[in-house]
């Protein structure tokens, strides 16, 4: 050993005797609460207590001179961030122009996972299902790199829109221990990664599934953009603020020619979300939205435009104006046929609700930065 890494180690065991935590863990000051999850194998130690061995401490020394030459929370000049369940890359899309860098996206559909690395490649996105060991282990060799985990976890199994109308598109029992399977490896994963802030997105039906005491909130991307969309933010993380946008469906619809499809052709637009053989799903122009879903062809739960001045009185929704309700920029490129799109579209996050959360966090992380500046 040389002198050098000699007297790191004995400088961090000298830190780890006064209490100093590792740097690339947050300060005591943060108030920081871990998520609540099931318990798996790969949990991360507990810090402390009274059975703690020599030789934790050795690894929990070894820990900090292993981190010595990189910067600290409080020098490092953006949140380190990784996206679960990635989709399209909507988080991505929320975190432009915020101290946020998302190092790691995952995802199980390669479509969507072209969608991201064409519009995000400062990213690294891994195409693989997090219920799968190999894949899990990637995510958790990333402990200790992570200050803010997003994602949306798959939502259709629980979703309305789903479970009404035609039995072929009823959630089946098989998909639902499949999918409440990755429900519970999506946290234990987040319990192992122990980040400082976490948020996971998904239908109101997930409250209902979560484990108990766990946090979560319930906010309408109304607020913030010119659709109706009710979700879950599941996780650890400061409430944006109130939103005040007055934005309607006009306001992000594209001019003509339109189209109509063959179902929707003879079906009476109604408003309410029971959707049957001989309705769909009306949006009127001078309201706000309603939820955009994934609509492809073997949906009952067609999205249909009111608009008076045409034959009929109603047209699709194109993937582009379902696009623009979601929040996506002008210049993003969607990786696809129109039926992949419109699913990548329809499973987005609501990208203008998604960018005030992660517009507090970073305003969290501002004043954290500065009030441990000052007392250094």
């Amino acid at each position: 050993m040389s002198k050098q890494t000699a007297q790191k180690a004995a400088d961090a065991e000298s830190l780890a005797g006064k209490g100093h935590k590792a740097p690339g863990n947050p300060p005591a000051w943060a108030d920081r609460k871990k998520p609540v999850a099931k318990k798996g194998k790969n949990q991360p130690p507990a810090p402390g207590g009274a059975d703690q061995t020599l030789s934790g401490l050795r690894n929990f020394t070894a820990l900090i001179v292993g981190d010595m030459d990189e910067p600290t929370n409080i020098e490092r000049p953006f949140i380190r961030a990784i996206d679960l369940c990635a989709g399209a890359g909507g988080w991505a899309c929320a975190a432009r122009g915020l101290p946020i860098r998302i190092t790691h996206a995952f995802d199980f559909w390669p479509v969507a996972c072209k969608t991201y690395e064409l519009n995000h490649p400062g990213t690294k996105v891994v195409c693989g299902d997090l219920r799968d060991p190999a894949v899990q282990d990637q995510v958790r060799g990333l402990r200790g790199q992570v200050d803010l985990v997003v994602g949306g976890i798959p939502c259709e199994w629980l979703s309305v829109y789903r479970n009404v109308g035609h039995d072929k598109t009823r959630v089946k029992a098989g998909e639902l221990i499949d999918q409440r399977k990755t429900l519970d490896d999506v946290l234990d994963l987040v319990r192992y990664l122990s980040p400082r802030w976490w948020c996971l997105e998904d239908v109101k039906g997930l409250a209902k599934e979560l484990p108990p005491l766990m946090a979560y909130r319930v906010i309408d991307a109304a607020g913030y953009g010119p659709q109706r969309r009710k979700r879950v933010f599941v996780g650890e993380f400061p409430a944006p603020l109130p939103g005040e946008c007055k934005e309607v469906l006009r306001d992000r619809l594209r001019p003509g020619p339109y189209r109509i499809g063959g179902r929707t052709f003879d079906r009476t637009p109604v408003k309410s979300k029971s959707i049957r053989a001989t309705t769909c799903y009306a949006a009127y122009p001078g309201e706000k939205a309603p939820t955009v879903c994934p609509i492809t062809s073997r949906r009952d739960a067609e999205l249909a435009v009111i608009d008076p001045a045409l034959p009929g009185g109603k047209r699709q929704m194109e993937w582009q104006e379902a696009a623009r309700l979601q929040g996506f920029p002008e210049d993003y490129l969607f990786y696809g046929s129109p039926t992949d799109v419109f699913l990548q579209v329809g499973r987005a996050i609501q990208i203008d609700l998604g960018r005030a959360i992660l517009t507090a966090i970073s305003a969290q992380w501002k004043k954290e930065k500065g009030l441990a500046l000052t007392h250094a």
